[in-house]
């Protein structure tokens, strides 16, 4: 799905009264397969101003075949500046105001390498971070992966916790997400996210070629012209 092919509401979608309006698109690239969800959303205090606010992620993890990572994107976007803000127009205005690029199989794949099986120990995954919330020091018995974490508000590193992942149920993985409120495009958190196993892996550097691999752009002009 595009901006171009943007689907009317489905005939049994049922409209309703809400502080604010929220959609979900997946994409499945792998599978050309497009996921939609819509819901109403709690709303802000009622004399704060409007704030439309779109989330954009890139998310990709190895295959089983140790060579091809899985492709996957999706937009959040939740809004309060009109009825039906979340609707096939609001949605065909906001897709044709992104720009979501990357090379991460290029560039990031021989990162992301299965290591099978896997020693936490031999890993030496590094452990810092800069943050208050938490970022747990690695449990090397539960360990699966090393991991890393960066976020940059309007370039400038806002925080960064490297740790040991006890998460399973998934294989190694980049990831990059980006938050913009519409009307202040400046106003924007990015974050850098791998999981890997290769030894010491998981440093700022690495994290900072999710960046340089990717690309996520919101065009205000053409959003508030359109």
């Amino acid at each position: 799905m595009t901006n171009t092919t943007v689907p009317p509401l489905p005939s049994d979608c049922t409209v309703v009264t809400a502080s604010r309006c929220w959609v979900s698109i997946f994409w499945e690239l792998d599978f050309n397969r497009t996921f939609l969800e819509f819901r109403d959303r709690p709303g802000m205090a009622s004399n704060a101003p409007s704030r439309d606010m779109v989330t954009v992620r890139i998310v990709k993890g190895m295959e089983r075949n140790n060579q091809t990572l899985s492709s996957g994107r999706e937009v959040n976007y939740e809004c309060d500046s009109s009825d039906k803000c979340n609707g096939q127009e609001g949605l065909q205005k906001l897709l044709s105001s992104l720009s979501v690029e990357d090379q991460f199989q290029e560039e990031l794949a021989p990162l992301l390498k299965i290591i099978s099986p896997f020693d936490a120990r031999a890993a030496d995954c590094l452990y810092f971070h800069n943050t208050t919330f938490r970022c747990p020091p690695p449990d090397l018995r539960r360990c699966h992966r090393c991991t890393v974490e960066v976020a940059q508000q309007t370039s400038l590193t806002e925080y960064a916790c490297a740790t040991c992942e006890v998460d399973e149920s998934r294989d190694n993985f980049v990831e990059r997400f980006k938050t913009f409120v519409l009307s202040n495009p400046k106003e924007d958190i990015d974050v850098a996210i791998l999981g890997c196993q290769l030894e010491g892996c998981n440093t700022v550097n690495n994290a900072n070629l999710v960046y340089k691999a990717s690309k996520i752009t919101f065009d205000s002009d053409k959003y508030f012209k359109n």
